[in-house]
């Protein structure tokens, strides 16, 4: 059976050395604070981007009228309402 080492004591450090890391600790402290404000921003980014995707699609006017408007502009165009519907369900997968 071998034995576990024994760890070294820890010698005292100096008091450059505990400023060194101290303004290391606040460096880093720094750091982690300016990534939370930079989270922070881009969540409420993403709300507000979610906000108007969901609103985005009450926009969009009825298949029907929809079909009439190509049917105005497109007099020979073969598509019918199903198509429509079936165009506006895509955009509103998508979105």
């Amino acid at each position: 059976m071998s034995e576990t080492p024994t760890p070294e004591p820890l010698k005292p450090n100096t008091e450059e050395e505990i400023a060194e890391l101290r303004r290391r600790l606040e460096a880093s402290d720094a750091i982690i604070r300016n990534r939370n404000q930079e989270i922070a921003a881009l969540q409420s980014q993403l709300s507000d981007l979610q906000e108007n995707s969901a609103s985005a699609g009450e926009d969009f006017p009825d298949a029907a009228d929809l079909l009439n408007q190509l049917l105005g502009k497109r007099k020979k165009s073969k598509a019918d309402l199903a198509d429509v519907k079936a165009i506006l369900e895509l955009i509103e997968g998508i979105s």
